[in-house]
């Protein structure tokens, strides 16, 4: 199977829900911060996907996936002030450790854990399938 111009076969992944491998590709898609393009070949289209959706790729697309998420970090709360002990600092620093993993970032009103009633980071998927991180259930 032949792949446009644009598509680096080093740069593939596994996706849940569609057979074969994928492909990323350069660019952002401007939808959510942490979506990156990928080409499927099976469908013939290009789509957007989270880290979180990934299961397998390549070494070379693990790297993309990294530097791509590293620029698409968002600031700091207040950049003239955020410094240790400052909470909501704090709660930056480890919502962005945790967007590294997931590559998803809630850009809307706070949201509750479904089990605990915890503040979720906007890193966190919080969907029923995961607890939040400081979940004690």
């Amino acid at each position: 199977m032949s792949l446009p111009e644009d598509v680096d076969p080093r740069l593939w992944f596994e996706l849940d829900g569609c057979e074969g491998r994928h492909y990323l590709v350069d660019g952002n898609p401007h939808t959510f911060r942490g979506r990156m393009y990928f080409y499927c070949p099976y469908r013939n289209v290009y789509m957007r996907v989270s880290k979180a959706e990934i299961r397998e790729c390549s070494e070379e697309a693990n790297f993309f996936i990294r530097g791509f998420l590293s620029g698409n970090e968002p600031p700091p709360p207040d950049e003239d002030n955020g410094d240790d002990g400052d909470p909501q600092f704090d709660r930056w620093r480890q919502a962005v450790e945790v967007f590294r993993r997931t590559g998803y970032w809630w850009a809307g009103p706070s949201r509750t854990c479904n089990r605990c009633g915890a503040e979720l980071l906007p890193s966190e998927l919080g969907n029923d399938d995961e607890p939040c991180l400081g979940c004690p259930t």
